[in-house]
């Protein structure tokens, strides 16, 4: 046997006196925080769930509890953590780390006293579980022990269990110290009595070394769960995976009377009577670790593991990994030896199962499968697995069990809900496995997003605080909001259970109402950053006294900032004082070194001239570009799309696959209108074409030119992902131009001029839409129709039972966000104007919908010059640009 010792050397060096004097009194020397990790990983004590089970989790900060907590009491954990946050380095996952400290700060700060309190107990409740004492036990009753710690291991690998709710368990080191000595005093009594060796001495040693090993660490991926993705290295494939066994035997008191052999490891299926395929594994050395007791005395361990499965090539007929998209096991042969007298016997361990896939986003599927079959095998009993409140217990158990903190009671009842309809249903299927396949899809959903919640503490802490509703019914919990201009109402949740599928990303969205429904979502790709932004948007002076939708405690929008500090600005340069001016580099290094068009309307109708002078400083075929911008009293930005010719507006169904397509693709079609100008063709079949258009607002309002340009290049390279519950029609109907009333239909005899790059806009050609009484109905009718060119729309309201076909107008400006009978408003304006022929869109309304915005320009191809005149509410409009 080749055993190597990783801490004893370090330790020898440190205690100059260890000889002489086993006992150990300064702490420092060892960390029973990271030791009682290490030989009871699954174990959660109940002081550390909430929200001090961040001070256990070493991906926050990179220091065990235990030394912690010592430090804590010279230093104070005010100095501590302010130190950890001054540490970090200005990336995303500094920011996000930054937002769990400034919490933790912010309770230290509301009651120290508690705070030191409720650490002193999380390290009195490890120090508890590292006691090497134990009560008289027999035989028997250590092995009985083992048995339930084993099970309580198993258990806790999934599942939360408190201490109290099972028969008191002992630590390991209890159990490891009585091993050792039943072990010796059975080798030393067989020496010295011969007959009851040949009578009873090997059932005895067959019976004590099958309780001396113990599986700590049950097989785990990367990140921690019971699922593992597999690569390939060379010509074989391999997959990260981490298990640990410990042996009960003192190496220090045994080691010259027993032998352990390397360990042999093979890779099974959990069902081999579907499939008998298995995996020699290379086999796994012992090896030996000081731990310290609580009572300060070292215990020497016995432990191997395993870091890494090979996995073979693929299978010669099937052409795939023969594990891949398994369950399965490892089993481990260990093979111990009795110097005298004269003993060997194989011990055989088998590991619970783990999944085994190609990509993570499987891992939900796995981990459901492995969740029902660890539930059905605590359980024992299949009548209590179709019951949704013992469902809803163990989902409980594993929401604790991941995140560390507990599932709030709304939340339990949603889950319960969802699972009491489809059981329900099945009482009259007589099939028994729909049960399973109904459970495992529900189940893929919620560990998805709890799996979210793992990779994001703050959003952990958000729910433990009643900021975050995170699994809900999106569309039903949105109801409950009813706001007003001066207090609106708001709540962030992920998007709704049933409509999340387990294989795709977890949203998170921001909900607000104030006096009307608004639906944002974070960007994942920047999620630290914008939720940088929201947190420090709680702080301004001039924020609104909003209400949070919370369940258990009254919550208001200034309550983010218990995660706020000023190391925010540091750590994350957007989320600087608004004080400064500075502009980012690259959009003024384009205003003022490039060549821009001048911001009249003559220039602006010649940009489909210059489109080979645009292309020479093209970079990306699918993403906005600034061109110009200039500011004087107002602000415009000119913003230039690429795009392929290869859709036509004339489809009447518009499946979610052609968003993409549609979003930066002009028309070219012979049952369509053609475009001309902003677009180039240089093939028939395949154009590249070139969308420019004008992006206007007022000068005066404080706001980058470039945030606008980021704001509308995320929104159209996000638009074909776009998940939210309340997305548009899809349907474009091509309007028919025959002749209707015009019963909404005033004319202007002089309209307004426009400033800036929209030039003099005084016309006999502009119609403005509104309510009229019936004498200007009659008088209207005698208009033209085909020589509008521009249309403005006043009414609030808009029927389509009526309506007129104005087939040359190119200019459109709206005043209100008008409601409409119809699904879209998209589909109102394009049975009034043909959208394809736009070229100019003035939007004079403040509360029209950003995303409606993006939506209209969808099915603007020529459109060149866009204005969002927001001057009716500039305070209110900053936030909805920003």
């Amino acid at each position: 046997m080749t055993t190597t010792n990783k801490r004893r050397k370090k330790t020898l060096n440190r205690q100059h006196s260890s000889e002489s004097s086993p006992k150990v009194n300064n702490n420092d020397l060892y960390d029973l925080a990271t030791d009682h990790e290490f030989i009871a990983p699954n174990e959660q004590l109940p002081s550390g769930i909430g929200l001090y089970s961040i001070l256990m989790n070493r991906n926050i900060i990179d220091a065990s509890f235990s030394k912690l907590y010592l430090q804590s009491l010279q230093f104070g954990w005010e100095n501590l953590l302010t130190q950890e946050r001054q540490k970090l380095k200005p990336n995303d996952v500094s920011v996000l780390k930054c937002f769990v400290l400034n919490r933790l700060l912010h309770e230290y700060h509301k009651d120290s006293d508690l705070f030191d309190q409720q650490t002193k107990n999380l390290y009195n409740e490890i120090k508890s579980r590292m006691i090497r004492d134990f009560a008289q036990w027999t035989p028997q009753n250590l092995f009985n022990e083992v048995r339930h710690w084993q099970d309580m291991q198993c258990r806790r690998r999934l599942f939360y269990f408190h201490f109290q709710e099972t028969a008191p368990l002992p630590g390991l080191l209890m159990l490891h110290k009585a091993a050792t000595n039943w072990c010796h005093c059975l080798i030393k009594y067989c020496q010295q009595n011969r007959k009851f060796w040949e009578t009873e001495g090997r059932t005895r040693f067959i019976e004590q070394f099958q309780h001396s090993f113990v599986i700590v660490a049950q097989p785990t991926g990367s990140d921690g769960t019971a699922v593992t993705q597999y690569i390939k290295n060379g010509f074989s494939h391999t997959a990260k995976l981490h298990s640990r066994i410990i042996c009960l035997l003192d190496p220090d008191i045994l080691g010259d009377s027993i032998e352990l052999s390397n360990i042999d490891v093979t890779l099974y299926p959990l069902n081999r009577e579907i499939n008998n395929k298995l995996e020699q594994q290379p086999s796994i050395e012992w090896e030996t670790r000081d731990v310290m007791s609580a009572e300060g005395v070292p215990a020497s361990i016995y432990y191997a593991e395993t870091n890494t499965l090979e996995l073979g090539n693929f299978d010669s007929v099937y052409k795939r990994l023969s594990f891949n998209s398994t369950l399965c096991q490892l089993e481990y042969r260990i093979k111990i030896k009795v110097k005298d007298p004269q003993f060997e016997e194989t011990i055989i361990l088998t590991s619970q199962p783990f999944g085994i896939c190609s990509h993570g986003q499987y891992f939900p599927k796995f981990l459901a499968q492995i969740f029902l079959y660890e539930m059905k095998k605590i359980l024992n009993n299949t009548k209590e697995i179709t019951n949704p409140d013992t469902i809803t217990d163990f989902i409980r158990r594993y929401y604790i069990r991941m995140t560390g903190v507990e599932l709030l009671d709304y939340t339990s009842r949603y889950i319960q809900q969802v699972f009491a309809q489809p059981i329900n249903d099945m009482k009259s299927t007589p099939i028994s496995n729909v049960s399973d396949n109904i459970h495992e899809e529900i189940l893929a959903k919620i560990i998805s997003q709890i799996n979210f919640l793992v990779l994001h503490p703050v959003l952990t802490l958000m729910y433990n605080d009643s900021l975050f509703l995170g699994i809900c019914n999106g569309m039903e919990v949105d109801k409950l909001l009813n706001g007003t201009q001066e207090q609106p109402h708001l709540l962030l949740r992920f998007n709704t259970l049933l409509h999340h599928q387990w294989n795709s990303n977890v949203n998170v969205h921001f909900i607000v109402h104030d006096g009307h429904l608004k639906r944002a979502s974070f960007d994942l790709r920047t999620f630290a950053n914008e939720l940088c932004r929201f947190i420090c948007e709680s702080t301004g002076d001039r924020t609104k006294t909003a209400v949070v939708l919370s369940t258990t405690l009254p919550r208001n929008f200034t309550n983010f900032q218990w995660y706020f500090h000023n190391e925010l600005h540091r750590l994350n340069k957007m989320a600087s004082p608004s004080n400064d001016t500075y502009d980012p580099l690259l959009p003024i290094l384009w205003m003022t070194m490039r060549q821009n068009d001048d911001n009249d309307d003559t220039q602006m109708d010649d940009i489909s001239d210059n489109m080979t002078h645009i292309r020479k400083r093209h970079r990306s075929s699918s993403f906005p570009r600034i061109e110009s911008v200039s500011s004087l009293t107002t602000m415009n930005i000119v913003v230039s799309l690429d795009g392929k010719d290869n859709v036509s507006l004339e489809s009447t169904n518009f499946s979610s696959d052609s968003h993409c397509s549609m979003l930066l693709n002009c028309t070219h079609n012979n049952s369509s209108t053609t475009v001309d100008g902003a677009c180039q063709s240089s093939n028939e079949e395949n154009t590249i074409k070139n969308r420019q258009f004008l992006i206007e607002v007022p000068g005066n309002i404080e706001i980058s030119p470039a945030v606008i340009f980021r704001q509308l290049a995320e929104k159209f390279a996000n638009l074909a992902n776009n998940t939210n519950e309340d997305t548009s029609s899809n349907y474009l109907i091509r309007p028919k131009q025959s002749k209707t009333s015009l019963s909404n239909i005033t004319c202007v005899n002089e309209s307004i001029p426009m400033n800036s790059c929209f030039g003099d806009s005084r016309s006999d050609s502009h119609l403005s839409c509104d309510e009229i009484d019936e004498y200007n109905c009659s008088h209207f009718q005698e208009i033209n129709l085909n020589s509008v060119q521009h249309l403005s729309i006043y009414s609030k309201q808009i029927i389509n039972i009526y309506l007129n076909y104005f087939p040359n107008v190119t200019h459109l400006t709206i005043n209100h966000y008008f409601q409409t009978s119809d699904k879209s408003i998209i589909t109102t304006l394009n049975r009034m104007i043909p959208l394809a022929q736009l070229k100019k869109l003035t939007i004079e309304s403040y509360n029209f919908p950003f995303e409606e915005i993006i939506e209209l320009l969808r099915f603007t191809p020529n459109l060149y010059a866009l204005k969002l005149d927001l001057l009716h509410d500039q305070k209110t409009n900053t936030k909805l640009i920003r």
